[in-house]
């Protein structure tokens, strides 16, 4: 879902700054998505998706593999009359935009069954490992292999400790 919100008046808002900065990224993003929507209907065979980042992001949405819908917010006030009108005319071209949106499905794999099987039986050897039995058992083992562990390290260290005074 992606909300544009219209183009930025900078004469009227009296932007400047961070905020004039921001008002001409956002009127260059709506200007070169007007340029992929006109391409995307003309049949172009160059659609400039790279001229912004808000095209390069809906470059999926326009003109790849998806479903798109598109609501225009328009006013009914006479002051708003050209906003509204440019408003309907972008909404009008964008909805000559066809995608041709078809479902993703994994190909059929001499391997998927296999890997299905293997992750089911996983998954049973997890949930009958819950049980606090095999857990307990489970936990004493990794608890003896960590103490021998431990000691043998100990004995190293204490190794290292007389070979650095120099006794050997």
């Amino acid at each position: 879902f992606v909300d544009l919100a219209g183009s930025e008046k900078v004469k009227l808002s009296g932007a400047e700054g961070d905020q004039l900065s921001q008002a001409i990224n956002i009127n260059h993003g709506l200007f070169v998505l007007g340029k992929v929507i006109t391409a995307l209907t003309d049949g172009s065979s160059h659609v400039p998706f790279r001229e912004s980042k808000l095209t390069r992001i809906l470059q999926n949405s326009l003109g790849g593999n998806s479903q798109t819908c598109m609501i225009a917010c328009v006013s009914p006030a006479d002051a708003n009359m050209a906003e509204t009108i440019s408003t309907l005319k972008y909404a009008a071209k964008a909805k000559e935009i066809r995608n041709k949106p078809v479902a993703n499905h994994l190909s059929a794999c001499s391997n998927c069954a296999i890997l299905q099987a293997q992750i089911d039986s996983l998954q049973k050897q997890v949930r009958s490992s819950q049980s606090p039995l095999i857990q307990q058992d489970c936990l004493h083992r990794c608890l003896t292999q960590l103490e021998a562990e431990n000691q043998k390290l100990r004995e190293e260290n204490a190794r290292l400790h007389r070979q650095a005074r120099g006794g050997a």
